[in-house]
């Protein structure tokens, strides 16, 4: 009967400091997190950049022939006549160009809008490789400011880029890069940034190829030419403007 007892008593210390261990541990135990709604509310406060397209144009509402004069526009520098009209190349419709002009002095077709800070993207093909050297017009302003940038200029090695303030004709930027094949009969991406006093170039998302910071133009609008006024033409399709994040 004692020994009953005796075990009866031990049972009940051994539930007390069971119940008393377990009620420590409630007591330190971290708060329990929600994770999903956590997560909801990580996504709810994360600030997602939305580029706005500020402009584009990808040629196929113009009929062939046309001069897509709604968004586009030719400045003449030259005496010479330039041309520029949408034609089917493949199973796209594109943009023509057959700009002149004498030495870096050239006529350039160039959007109607202006634009500050941008990202600006096209794709390119040479019509007669190796007679032809396309340039982009960057930030033309009121008073003829504008950045040049060309690439294989004539009397250069291949694969040269430069770019120049136009029309001082002070040149910012000249290096070769690794691809010399954008005269290949091929359509070549290009990508360009210009942010602040700081413009970007990359080709087919690979090469860098140029950068020049410069504190001078710092708004106008966007286009192409050709920095040796030769008699080539080259195409430009795909032309999209986006805000910058």
């Amino acid at each position: 009967m004692k020994t009953l007892k005796f075990m009866a008593l031990i049972l009940v210390f051994a539930l007390v400091f069971a119940f008393g261990c377990q009620k420590q541990e409630l007591q330190h135990a971290p708060p329990k997190i929600d994770h999903i709604n956590q997560t909801e509310t990580n996504q709810t406060n994360e600030t997602q950049c939305q580029q706005e397209i500020l402009f584009s144009d990808d040629f196929e509402n113009y009929a062939e022939g046309s001069l897509a004069s709604d968004n586009w526009y030719l400045i003449e520098l030259d005496t010479a006549q330039s041309y520029y009209n949408v034609k089917k190349l493949e199973e796209n419709k594109a943009m023509w160009l057959r700009l002149r002009g004498t030495g870096m002095v050239t006529d350039a077709l160039v959007i109607k809008k202006d634009f500050d800070n941008f990202e600006l993207e096209f794709e390119i093909h040479d019509d007669k490789p190796y007679d032809t050297v396309p340039a982009i017009v960057i930030r033309f302003d009121e008073s003829g400011n504008y950045y040049l940038v060309t690439y294989n200029e004539y009397a250069a090695p291949l694969g040269t880029v430069r770019v120049y303030k136009m029309p001082q004709k002070d040149l910012l930027f000249n290096n070769r890069i690794s691809i010399t094949s954008l005269q290949d009969s091929k359509w070549h991406k290009f990508k360009i940034i210009a942010n602040g006093t700081k413009i970007e170039g990359w080709i087919d998302d690979l090469v860098k190829a140029f950068e020049i910071d410069d504190d001078g133009i710092e708004k106008g609008k966007i286009g192409f030419a050709n920095s040796d006024g030769s008699l080539g033409s080259y195409y430009v399709d795909n032309v999209v403007v986006k805000s910058l994040c």
